[in-house]
């Protein structure tokens, strides 16, 4: 696929949804998107891009209408960098609320580690909880809160970075996220 993209653009050819859809799971981005698919590509098999002002990424969307997600997702925020393709893709869950020990929100980090260290092979985990302050049973999402506890998992590829990892919005209420 990377020698068609090169052929496309030495020769000014858009490359359609349907020539990248045929391709192998080596461009199977999260969600049903294709890793290097431009914005308008993207908007073409159906599925709706809000832009968000956030520039770190170069041009981001919140992407809605999926093919493929997650039933506890939020939501997703997509990223085409500077060159409007398809590079980074973030998901967020939704809140596990009145849960200061985490157990909840540790659960399904858990299960979605496992499934992701089946298909990228065993991630490099940090599981740290603060020792001081932080430190009880009940105070788990108020560690990570305050950025002295850290919980996630790294997954690498030749080809992808992922990280799983646990944030906090308030002392009893965490989410997921994945990037």
């Amino acid at each position: 696929m990377r020698v068609l993209i090169f052929i496309a653009l030495i020769s000014g050819l858009a490359i359609t949804p349907a020539a990248r859809a045929q391709n192998t799971d080596r461009n199977a981005a999260p969600f049903g998107l294709l890793w290097g698919a431009s914005a308008a590509d993207t908007r073409s098999l159906g599925i709706d891009l809000k832009e968000v002002p956030h520039k770190d990424n170069g041009v981001s969307y919140l992407a809605t209408k999926l093919p493929k997600v997650l039933s506890d997702v939020e939501y997703v925020v997509v990223s085409f960098g500077y060159d409007d393709k398809l590079w980074r893709v973030a998901a967020v869950s939704r809140d596990f609320k009145n849960d200061p020990s985490g157990i909840s929100v540790r659960s399904r980090y858990d299960q979605l580690a496992s499934v992701l260290a089946e298909k990228y092979g065993k991630g490099l985990s940090w599981h740290n909880q603060d020792s001081r302050m932080w430190k009880g049973p009940t105070e788990f999402v108020m560690g990570i809160k305050q950025g002295v506890s850290n919980w996630f998992t790294d997954f690498e590829t030749n080809l992808l970075q992922i990280q799983l990892n646990i944030i906090a919005d308030d002392s009893s209420t965490a989410k997921w996220r994945i990037l």
